[in-house]
């Protein structure tokens, strides 16, 4: 998974620490307010860092968002590998229901921040990644039927969270229907 081209992504001990200090002080200025417009500025000042420290990692506001976004991405990836890791289906819409449910219960659990996995940066990052796992576990599903698979329960989740702040039970099974349905075809 490539990030964002703006993201300088650190290789020294004291400037991992940095690049983690800036996320987790994103993170928490979006959990305190998620309506928040996330700025270096305040990033800056709520951290105790300076801005041009802040600059040499993340030169826009836009590019913090990213890192963050794949910072999460990569736990629900993370996630959904590990409940496919013992699933002994060769049934697609099996996996798709795994990767649909955790999904979903992610998205529930992290709401205050869940905006930075609809974004178009982590749309793209999990899209990747899900068709890679599906096409893994079953080789003979069309790449591009996995795409199209992701993106809709995806787009649904989104219209979820959107509309009601989490995903509600209404919206997960009709995600899954519309997923499954499509694949059944």
């Amino acid at each position: 998974m490539e990030s964002s081209s703006e993201i300088i992504k650190p290789q020294q001990k004291r400037s991992i620490k940095r690049f983690e200090k800036v996320l987790e002080t994103a993170e928490y200025i979006l959990k305190s307010d998620s309506n928040y417009s996330l700025t270096i500025q305040d990033v800056a000042k709520i951290s105790g860092m300076k801005r041009p420290s802040i600059y040499k990692f993340f030169p826009s506001n836009e590019s913090i968002v990213d890192a963050l976004s794949e910072k999460h991405c990569l736990k629900l990836i993370n996630l959904i590998k590990k409940n496919l890791e013992n699933v002994n289906y060769s049934n697609v819409s099996e996996h798709y229901k795994i990767i649909i449910d955790v999904s979903a219960i992610y998205i529930n659990q992290n709401k205050e921040i869940a905006e930075v996995l609809f974004t178009k940066f982590a749309e793209d990052l999990l899209s990747t990644a899900i068709s890679k796992e599906i096409s893994r576990l079953s080789p003979n599903t069309k790449p591009i039927k996995n795409q199209i698979a992701t993106q809709m329960f995806l787009s649904s989740l989104y219209s979820g969270f959107k509309s009601e702040k989490s995903i509600s039970p209404a919206f997960l099974g009709e995600s899954k229907r519309a997923c499954l349905s499509y694949l059944s075809n």
